[in-house]
């Protein structure tokens, strides 16, 4: 649109673009959450419930020297989230191109937070959805690698065949695609 502050009088635009930066944002925010609980409940063994219903993990050696005091950086930063997407790194999960396109998506998720107005001044352009693509490529991976070499091999009962490893998703995972087809069809990215 030639005149940003039709943007806030076109209900159109304002929808799809505040829909696009609530799909981003809630998928990301999922794949983070799920990502640091997997790993987290994964190399701590003891747990406890809190008097909220929250699991809460006992920190272990394994997941002090794995996760919470790992350095992240040149600068001797620590900080879980990085060291835990470093960790898939290490397992094979991802690599580091796949861990240097997550620190980027880290960046535009805190624009869409942080900026929103500036971002709806702008609009949606093709590294957006680009973007967009590339963070649902990202949960895929690790989704199905947590499944396939963590979930699987530990309950033991289940033995699936290279066409259905391809398959398999988490069920968040399942519910963020319908939502990206319904927005934005088939082929959403």
């Amino acid at each position: 649109m030639d005149n940003k502050f039709e943007i806030l009088s076109n209900k159109k635009y304002l929808q799809g673009y505040l829909s696009f930066f609530a799909l981003y944002i809630g998928l990301y925010e999922n794949f983070i959450e799920s990502t640091i609980k997997r790993v987290e409940s994964f190399l701590c063994m003891d747990c406890s419930i809190d008097n909220m219903g929250n699991v809460k993990y006992e920190q272990n050696e394994i997941y002090r020297n794995s996760i919470k005091n790992r350095i992240v950086d040149d600068k001797g930063n620590k900080d879980i989230l990085k060291a835990t997407m470093l960790w898939f790194v290490d397992m094979g999960a991802i690599n580091q191109v796949d861990y240097d396109a997550f620190l980027q998506l880290k960046i535009l998720r805190n624009s869409y937070v942080h900026e929103l107005v500036n971002r709806l001044w702008d609009g949606i352009n093709r590294d957006d959805i680009a973007s967009l693509g590339r963070l649902l490529e990202l949960c895929i991976k690790i989704d199905k690698w947590w499944i396939n070499e963590i979930d699987i091999p530990s309950s033991g009962d289940v033995i699936l065949d290279n066409d259905e490893k391809e398959q398999v998703s988490s069920l968040a995972l399942l519910i963020f695609k319908k939502m990206m087809v319904t927005f934005y069809g088939e082929n959403p990215v």
